[in-house]
This record gives C-alpha cells, structure tokens and sequence, in this order.
C-alpha cells in the first residue's frame, strides 16, 4: 500500500508539471465553491471472523460478503477566504435503497461457538452516509494551477439489515459500521475560463471501525461487537467541469475506496462466548 501511495503522489506531480497554463486564472479567494451530486457506489465489502486463538486468518468460522449498489445524494461546500487556505465540507447519504443480498458462511470448528445454520443467504437493504470536514493549505496557486495539502476528519456509516431465505427463512440481522476517519492528503486543482478539474489522494493510519452485529434465529442468535483499528484507507477522487453559464457548471466526479483493518470482537451467542479476530477490507467506486 505505501509503494502504490507513493506511486500515486508522484502521478500527480507530473500531471501537474505537464498541463498547459493558456489561458489560466488564479483561483480567486473570498469566495464560495459548491456542487450536489448524483451519484452510484458499487463494490465490494468482506467481514471475515477467525479464531483467536489460532495465528492466522486460514481458520475463518465466520464470513459475510457484502456486494453493496447504493445511489446516493451528495454535496460539496468549499470556502475560500484567504489565497492560501480553503475549508470543505462535504457529506452524502443514500437514496432509494434498494434490496440485496449477503453470503454467509461458516468454516465451524469445535474449537468456536459460532452455530453453523447461520450461514446462508441473507436478503438486506444497506443504508450508507456520511460527512466530512477539512482544510487545504495551497503549496502554490497560480498559474491556473492550485497545489495543497489536505488535512481533515471523516466519520462514515454503514447500515445494513435484512431476512435469511433458504434454509433458514425466518431469521434476521443487522449490522452496523461506524468509522471515523481522520485523514491527510494532496490536491491539484486547475482552473481555466472554460473548464476546471481536481485530483486529490487521500490517506489514513489511525482510523478505527465500530462494528456490532445481532443474528436472530429463532431461540439462537449471535450478538458481536468491538472496534477495530490496525490497517488503514486509501482513497483516489477526480473531477471534471464544464462552463454551462457563468455561475453554472457541469461534470463529472469519480471515487476510489480502498479500507483494510483487523481487530478483535466478542461474540456472545446462544450456546457461549468466544474471542474472534476481525478482518475488515472495503473495495468500492463512487460515480456522479
């Protein structure tokens, strides 16, 4: 991941470098940049659950795979009030939810007290937001060009709840996932008469992700919850904009997620307790 970073700051430095200043304009400060959003995420989300008392993942009791296709509603609010600083807000959540579906499945051992009729087909409804909040400090603007660094916090919400069908119709879940996200990054930005565009990479060390989950089936059930923070986010945001009219702008805004983190969670469950190890990798796109 630190090599694929590096990579990726570097690309914006030549692309940078390489763009033609004809016709440029500075970035003007004292004003007010803002845009709402249609947008699609879709991908991947994976919680894996291994024994912990075993050394590493190959002994997975519990997984559910999650293939989330959201709309979602989204805004941006970008103030300048000096030439050299910016603050952003910006946040989204999710519309006309629709409904999905999760796998299950258990890799059960004696040595666990996870009950292997949960696993199986689940049909859910996700419901997914969030809002962020940051700071640029812009390296150079001029030229048309704008170089910053980015500082800032995000705290992201999953949702998902739902009914197993097949073999075991008649149970229900839900999940819950809560990240907060403080973030570091580097942004370019251009600004031409005509159009306007923003690359910008974002990364963090130090989130965490609450996650609790309840399965109901019947008299049996699993309860877990705990936080999880060793691994980290990667994350790729482009823009492009066209002049329609003077104050209206039309474009295109794309996303790449990439989170990855372990930790450990209890799980109480109708039949005892057990200690489990969380593995947490998100992989998605946002378009809009």
């Amino acid at each position: 991941m630190r090599n694929f970073t590096a990579v990726s700051l570097f690309a914006i430095l030549i692309l940078t470098a390489s763009v033609s200043a004809v016709d440029a304009q500075v970035a003007p400060s004292g004003i007010v940049d803002s845009s709402l959003r249609m947008e699609f995420l879709f991908g991947t989300q994976a919680l894996s659950y291994s024994d912990a008392a075993s050394a590493s993942f190959s002994s997975v009791v519990f997984r559910a795979d999650f293939n989330p296709r959201v709309p979602l509603l989204a805004g941006t609010v970008e103030v300048s009030p000096f030439p050299s600083i910016s603050g952003r807000f910006a946040g989204a959540v999710s519309i006309m939810e629709k409904s999905g579906s999760v796998y299950r499945a258990n890799g059960f051992s004696s040595t666990t007290t996870i009950p292997t009729f949960f696993a199986g087909r689940w049909d859910v409804e996700p419901d997914v937001g969030y809002w962020e909040l940051a700071g640029l400090y812009h390296l150079w603007n001029g030229g048309g060009y704008r170089f910053s660094c980015t500082a800032g916090y995000r705290r992201e919400v999953w949702r998902y709840h739902g009914e197993s069908v097949g073999n075991i119709d008649g149970g229900t879940f839900r999940d819950d996932m809560t990240s907060q996200i403080p973030f570091l990054g580097l942004q370019t930005s251009m600004f031409f008469p005509l159009w306007k565009a923003r690359f910008e990479v974002l990364g963090s060390a130090f989130m965490n992700k609450k996650v609790a989950s309840r399965l109901q089936y019947g008299s049996s059930f699993i309860d877990y919850r705990g936080t999880i923070n060793q691994g980290g986010l990667l994350e790729f945001q482009m823009e492009g904009n066209v002049s329609v009219t003077q104050n209206l702008w039309c474009g295109l805004h794309a996303k790449y997620t990439y989170q990855e983190l372990t930790g450990d969670v209890t799980a109480d469950t109708s039949i005892g307790q057990s200690s489990l190890d969380l593995h947490s990798a998100d992989n998605y796109i946002t378009l809009g």
